[in-house]
């Protein structure tokens, strides 16, 4: 993916907390800024940080019309062989943040229970996140302006999954 151009500096640190709407639109801030170095990852790596956090909130319909949004204008349809990959890496990421805290001497005990709690459900969304490695081929037709684009977002979204076009 490095040759291919999907390897460069980009935000580095794209989960739904760095994003805001800003006249409809999402906007990224808060990127890694104390060092270039970890901002120079896989572009998938930082699209799958915020498709981790929106099934982690229940909106997997929208993490799906996200990726294929990315894809749709980046035409990096190779990235989706890594989007689970580093979906789950950021999910795991989270589970030994999460532990790391549950795990702090001085923390009170409410505070290390929450973190565990935290750890358990991270390490099960990694396991969901993995995914089954079932693939599904949906092809839709019809002549033009019958609202197969339409169509074909909405199962992409419901099923999980993007929409390459011919």
């Amino acid at each position: 993916r490095h040759d291919a151009g999907c390897v460069r500096e980009g935000h580095g640190d794209l989960h739904l907390g760095n994003l805001v709407r800003i006249d409809g639109l999402p906007v990224p801030f808060d990127a890694i800024e104390f060092n270039a170095e970890l901002r120079v990852i896989d572009t998938m790596n930082d699209v799958a940080f915020a498709f981790m956090d929106l099934v982690d909130r229940g909106l997997p319909r929208l993490a799906w019309r996200l990726v294929d949004r990315v894809l749709a204008a980046s035409g990096d349809y190779g990235g989706l062989a890594v989007l689970r990959y580093y979906a789950v890496y950021r999910a795991l990421v989270r589970a030994t943040v999460a532990a790391l805290r549950s795990q702090q001497p001085h923390a009170a005990l409410p505070d290390r229970l929450r973190g565990h709690a935290a750890f358990e459900e991270y390490l099960a969304l990694a396991g969901h996140l993995r995914g089954s490695g079932a693939a599904l081929v949906v092809v839709v037709t019809g002549v033009s302006g019958s609202g197969k684009s339409t169509v074909a977002a909405r199962l992409a979204e419901a099923l999980g999954g993007v929409r390459v076009r011919s």
